[in-house]
């Protein structure tokens, strides 16, 4: 874990969240689920330092108003594409569970004689079914 506390910190801590929400936005946005999964780990470490570093209140040099404007664009930019690309990925994996899960009604309908009225279901056995939503 980086402890640097230097004035400099909370820019570059900025600037590897900015960079690493851009990885994952590219992952995503190819819908390459497994590449995105892959930096949650460091996409909460980055978060972890700016956080620290923003907690610590250490400012900026007068000369880095330039660098911290270029960073703030960036990682708001960047933070405002993977909400999106993550509201879309969710989106995809909620149509391939339906989709799953119809497969499974369809084919278990299939091998199933019919029940009597108002009994549909009731003796039927269900699948457990998990869901997992990380962001």
């Amino acid at each position: 874990m980086n402890n640097d506390t230097s004035p400099g910190s909370a820019i570059e801590a900025a600037e590897a969240l900015a960079a690493i929400l851009e990885e994952e936005n590219r992952s995503l946005s190819i819908q390459d689920f497994a590449v995105s999964a892959a930096l949650a780990e460091a996409k909460r470490a980055a978060i972890g330092r700016l956080e620290a570093a923003l907690d610590l209140g250490v400012a900026g040099k007068p000369r880095d108003g330039r660098r911290v404007e270029v960073v703030q664009q960036r990682l708001d930019a960047a933070a405002a594409a993977n909400g999106k690309l993550l509201r879309q990925a969710i989106e995809t994996q909620q149509r391939v569970i339906q989709t799953v899960m119809q497969a499974l009604d369809t084919s278990r309908a299939a091998g199933e004689p019919l029940q009597p009225y108002g009994q549909e279901g009731a003796a039927r056995p269900t699948a457990p079914v998990a869901l997992v939503l990380r962001a």
